[in-house]
């Protein structure tokens, strides 16, 4: 008796338990949604002859409804991707020889809740010239469909200096003369970097050399001590000159030098 009249009361509301199944609702927030039982919703729509997602499906629907909170974090990671990083299906991968920015790029993934800010490590062979490299790599698959999608110029936008430490300190340099903030192939990065930092008072020189395979080559750098002491202050690397410590004696004593440069120079 129940089986004939089960679903009476329930075939009113069939258009809309489709309709909201159809959008990417599960079957527990249908229920929710709808007051109506999360085995009477599965019942319904098996009556009606949906196949339900496999977990691949249902992952992918996740992951292309995700939309995170615009922090300063996501703009770093981003940045660190267009400089060292990559992507690899839906995986993030950096592989780098300084250990404190593998470190940091794992910490800021694990603060959006990617991965658990586990560094690996590729040691090299002792008569290899390559370097050993730390590596972090982890399965980010609703924040890579985010990033293809998202528009860029506004998430750089709500963090610039984040975006410039995390290029700086994946394709930037400090040699003590010269600070280059970046140095790349893509023309646009160079470009919205030389805006960013034209809107915060710097006077960045941009010089173009060819690689070997005969492609331009960027380097985007400041060459005023005072500008460069500036730089490290407001942007705050985690790596100050080539692959030293900031901690390091010998960093802190660049740190101060540049600064009393700057000093003087402001005093002329």
């Amino acid at each position: 008796m129940r089986g004939s009249n089960f679903y009476k009361g329930y075939d009113k509301r069939r258009d809309e338990i489709l309709s909201l199944y159809n959008e990417g609702m599960s079957t527990p927030d249908i229920a929710e949604r709808t007051g109506i039982s999360k085995t009477h919703v599965k019942r319904l729509l098996l009556k009606v002859g949906i196949v339900f997602r496999s977990n691949g499906e249902w992952a992918k629907l996740k992951a292309d409804k995700y939309v995170p909170v615009i922090v300063e974090d996501l703009v770093y990671i981003y940045a660190v991707i267009l400089g060292d990083g990559c992507i690899y299906r839906d995986r993030i991968i950096l592989q780098v020889t300084d250990r404190e920015l593998a470190l940091s790029f794992a910490e800021a993934l694990n603060r959006l809740g990617f991965g658990t800010g586990h560094v690996g490590f590729v040691a090299h062979d002792k008569h290899s010239n390559r370097k050993a490299k730390h590596v972090v790599s982890v399965n980010a698959q609703r924040l890579v469909r985010w990033l293809d999608k998202c528009d860029t110029e506004k998430l750089v936008s709500s963090f610039p200096l984040a975006f410039l430490r995390g290029l700086f300190e994946s394709e930037g340099y400090w040699s003590g003369r010269s600070l280059g903030v970046v140095c790349n192939t893509q023309r646009d990065i160079i470009e919205k970097c030389r805006e960013i930092l034209v809107d915060l008072g710097y006077s960045p020189i941009l010089k173009v050399r060819s690689t070997p395979a005969g492609r331009p080559f960027y380097r985007l750098f400041l060459h005023r001590k005072a500008e460069q002491s500036r730089f490290i202050t407001e942007v705050n690397p985690c790596i100050r000159q080539g692959n030293l410590q900031p901690s390091s004696a010998k960093a802190i004593e660049v740190v101060e030098k540049v600064q009393r440069l700057g000093n003087d120079d402001a005093n002329e």
